[in-house]
């Protein structure tokens, strides 16, 4: 298991991500009991078309895409087998990830979900995804203040 911290500064403490690194066929298989706060990334990384199949799960569960932790996966990657471009390949979905001059982004694929729009009382636009996406479009970051979403953001 190989811990790595994203989106870190020296201002940002990040997030933790734990890698896996698992051998060719096992991926299918894993089924962890993950009891611990962090997301846990579970791969095998084909070198000969420099695609990752990866799996994400949390204490919650399979995670079907997750930002931090195929950053992570991708960084990790890079970092190990001096590349630049690579997929990273999911159940559902493929994700395109570059690194250019030690920079790592992530092209993510078209999500489609059903929309579901409501209005609060502070005009805050929210929808509610049919697969566990949620998308807010807000005037501000203050505009969060007093809804469920206040805590993802620090004022």
């Amino acid at each position: 298991m190989i811990k790595l911290s994203v989106f870190s500064s020296d201002k940002t403490p990040g997030v933790d991500q734990y890698l896996h690194p698992v051998r060719e066929g096992e991926l299918k298989e894993i089924s962890p009991k993950i009891t611990d706060q962090f997301d846990h990334s579970f791969f095998f990384f084909n070198q000969k078309t420099n695609t990752v199949n990866v799996r994400w799960f949390n204490h919650h569960g399979e995670i079907q895409l997750c930002g931090s932790g195929a950053y992570a996966t991708s960084k990790y990657i890079f970092e190990k087998y001096e590349l630049s471009e690579i997929n990273l390949k999911t159940q559902s979905k493929t994700l395109k990830a570059n690194n250019i001059n030690g920079v790592t982004s992530l092209s993510l694929p078209l999500i489609a979900f059903e929309h579901r729009e409501k209005r609060s009382p502070n005009n805050m636009i929210y929808s509610y995804p049919s697969r566990g996406i949620y998308l807010i479009q807000v005037a501000d970051e203050k505009s969060l203040i007093g809804s469920r979403w206040q805590d993802l953001f620090k004022f």
